[in-house]
């Protein structure tokens, strides 16, 4: 059952409970139009920032999917600004919605979500490259930054 709850799942439901939040619970108004125009772009930029770490992971045939173990520790291109740009590109897209929508209430979910991907995913994939690449890990790791 653990597997089944990837992080696109964890994605869309952050994605739903933030629409809900908004439509439901607004809380407060901080942000009006056109400024959450900037909620589009920062979405945008995120996407590519994914479709780019994604591209790089298939160039060196290795896997994405977290809980299978890599056959290549992927550090050029994205992956030599963030350890994790997929996952900064999940968390910048929710931003970018968060500001995109203007109220407030969203903004927890984007927090939730950082939180959920840093102790069930990004804790263990580190150690399981760790394991995996020993000394290669432990230089890349010393080097480039987990987020940004």
């Amino acid at each position: 059952m653990r597997k089944l709850l990837l992080p696109p799942v964890f994605l869309f439901a952050s994605i739903v409970l933030m629409l809900a939040l908004h439509f439901l619970f607004p809380v407060a108004r901080v942000l009006s139009f056109p400024w959450t125009l900037i909620g589009a772009l920062l979405m945008a930029a995120s996407l590519a920032l994914g479709l780019a770490g994604a591209m790089a992971i298939k160039r060196h045939k290795t896997t994405i999917r977290p809980f299978e173990v890599s056959s290549h520790l992927v550090r050029s291109g994205v992956f030599g600004f963030s350890r994790n740009p997929i996952y900064v590109d999940m968390i910048a897209l929710l931003i970018g919605l968060a500001v995109l929508l203007g109220s407030l209430s969203p903004f927890a979910v984007c927090i939730a979500f950082a939180l959920v991907l840093h102790y069930r995913f990004v804790l263990m994939e580190e150690g399981m490259l760790a394991e995996r690449f020993g000394a290669e890990w432990r230089d890349y790791s010393g080097h480039v930054r987990r987020w940004i």
